[in-house]
């Protein structure tokens, strides 16, 4: 596609794209497949959202910041997400919060 370009971020795992969007704006979404998390277990998760964010941080990649992400997260921010309702591992959801903090992407 000849308006579209995309960025590895983790192999398999997590990839940027950035899109033609409407006149001349971009969209750059950030899909993910995270590490499952089992219910006292969210080391793994909780490490692929700390290496999303350390990319995004390197200086070559400011310009590549997502404006959606989407895609399997493998775990919920809140019990009430889920049903029957359980608590994830703080660890994966701190992590994830950090990430979206630090993008400034809001859950919605």
């Amino acid at each position: 596609m000849q308006d579209a370009e995309a960025k590895e971020v983790i192999p398999g795992r997590a990839l940027l794209v950035k899109l033609k969007w409407h006149l001349d704006e971009k969209l750059t979404v950030l899909v993910v497949y995270a590490p499952n998390v089992t219910s006292t277990d969210g080391k793994e998760n909780a490490k692929f959202w700390e290496e999303i964010q350390n990319f995004m941080s390197r200086p070559e990649n400011r310009g590549w910041k997502p404006d959606v992400m989407a895609g399997d997260c493998n775990m919920v921010e809140d019990p009430i997400d889920r049903l029957p309702m359980r608590e994830d591992p703080e660890d994966a959801v701190e992590a994830l919060d950090n990430l979206k903090m630090g993008l400034g992407l809001h859950d919605g």
